[in-house]
């Protein structure tokens, strides 16, 4: 039986919801402030009215709390979602967007925030110094703040994930590093423009990360709707902003073959791995997680199943591809192949000169012990290249433009290059490649041009 409790001018609802794995009760609570004018009769009708809906929602495992606030409810989707089911590095990438968000809409009850919310939260990633802020200023006291809100340093510390000596910075009025700054606002529940402004302003951020963060409100937002806390998800009344892509930076074709002529006088290892990037746009992740049994020498055909991801706490581990599309086979050139053939032989001696110190596994880029090559060893060793035979300053994503660019430039259709990509679709690979379709259009038009001008000019000589 629920039990009712008149507390001041609002009367407080609490029905026993179970127990727990440990035997500890489960009480929910549910408040009810009863409308001014209303006589004691009418108020305690209604009192009684919700004490048996709200028993009766329990007991049918139908409650859930709707008052529940954005930043809470984030929380409890990243253990109960987000952890279970998504990429190690995706739910560290989203647990760094959430701290920006809940600092924004962290304070709102999930079913009362709506599309303006989010507009102005949008508007204000879009502002100029936005991305990369180093420090924070106080623009109000956070001492007193903290004090009304009923927080001790140790608790607004627990709140925050941060350290007692930075709460305490805080409470000084000191600057803080920005990230800080966010964590003492979302564990305060409050706003980071009534706490904080930007010490030193930087530049925008892209309008693709603005829209990985409406992207993530979003996911949340509708799971609450499936797990029925809310019955709108009001992302779906904004317009996510529009993504523009940046052309990628590519290397020409002459500039590609300066780049393997410098090659030659390289170790075979990193000869073979670089003229694979090249030759088929693989990402360095795909690429350190090629193994041996996934290329066919006789038909030159490999096949891309996994990935080598690395991820603080945890170290370099197998991960499968983003998508099912990215889950591919793809033929490489003869002379590529040829060089894999060359690099594995003298993989072979040296495993014989290491004996029992070397690492027996099966993939095809490893260390001189045979140790998995972390993909950002390769990232350091292809930087330290490029200044020594002072090579235009790409990065390794760059062979990955490089290959979709020069094969779009020489007449590949859209639909194979987006497939060796491993895109989900065309479009992707069309919005990316936009610039190098162009360019391929514009040769296009000239030859038509070149081929009716011959025409005409011949038949005129007639």
């Amino acid at each position: 039986m629920a039990s009712i409790r008149k507390r001041g001018n609002s009367y407080q609802i609490r029905a026993s919801a179970g127990y727990d794995i440990d035997g500890k009760q489960i009480v929910k609570v549910k408040t009810f402030r009863p409308p001014a004018g209303w006589s004691e009769k009418r108020i305690e009708k209604e009192v009684q009215r919700l004490a048996v809906e709200f028993e009766n929602e329990i007991s049918a495992g139908h409650y859930v709390n709707k008052s529940i606030k954005f930043a809470d409810f984030s929380a409890f989707w990243m253990k109960e979602h987000a952890e279970k089911t998504l990429r190690l590095n995706t739910v560290r990438y989203y647990k760094r967007l959430l701290s920006r968000i809940n600092a924004a809409i962290g304070h709102i009850r999930i079913d009362q925030l709506q599309p303006l919310h989010l507009m102005s939260f949008y508007n204000n990633l879009a502002e100029d110094g936005i991305k990369d802020k180093h420090t924070s200023t106080p623009i109000d006291d956070i001492n007193r703040i903290r004090k009304e809100a009923g927080f001790t340093m140790a608790k607004l510390a627990a709140a925050s994930d941060l350290s007692i000596n930075t709460v305490a910075n805080a409470c000084k009025g000191q600057n803080l590093y920005t990230a800080n700054a966010l964590k003492i606002c979302s564990g305060l529940n409050m706003p980071y423009e009534m706490l904080y402004k930007d010490t030193d302003p930087l530049l925008r951020l892209s309008t693709a990360t603005i829209k990985n963060y409406h992207v993530l409100i979003s996911s949340i937002m509708s799971t609450a709707v499936q797990w029925g806390y809310v019955v709108d998800n009001p992302c779906k009344r904004v317009s996510p902003p529009k993504v523009t892509h940046k052309p990628g930076v590519t290397l020409t074709s002459e500039e590609t073959n300066i780049l393997f002529q410098c090659l030659d006088n390289e170790p075979i290892k990193y000869k073979a791995a670089i003229i694979t990037l090249v030759c088929s746009g693989l990402r360095r992740s795909e690429l350190c997680g090629l193994k041996w049994s996934d290329l066919d020498f006789d038909s030159g055909v490999i096949v891309i199943s996994r990935k080598l991801a690395y991820t603080s706490g945890i170290g370099l581990y197998e991960d499968e591809p983003k998508t099912e599309s990215g889950k591919r086979a793809l033929k490489l050139p003869s002379f590529a192949v040829s060089i894999l053939r060359e690099y594995r032989k003298a993989q072979a001696q040296n495993r014989l000169l290491c004996g029992d110190r070397y690492e027996t596994n099966d993939y095809i880029f490893v260390g001189e012990e045979g140790h998995v090559m972390h993909p950002d060893a390769l990232h350091k060793w292809f930087t330290d290249f490029l200044k020594k035979y002072d090579l235009p300053p790409i990065t390794l994503h760059s062979l990955r433009h490089t290959n979709a660019s020069l094969l779009i430039a020489n007449g590949v259709d859209l639909a194979t290059v987006s497939k060796r990509l491993g895109h989900a679709s065309t479009a992707i690979t069309a919005q990316i490649y936009t610039h190098a379709i162009q360019e391929a259009d514009a040769h296009a038009a000239e030859a038509i041009d070149n081929i009716l001008l011959r025409s005409s000019q011949t038949k005129a000589a007639k």
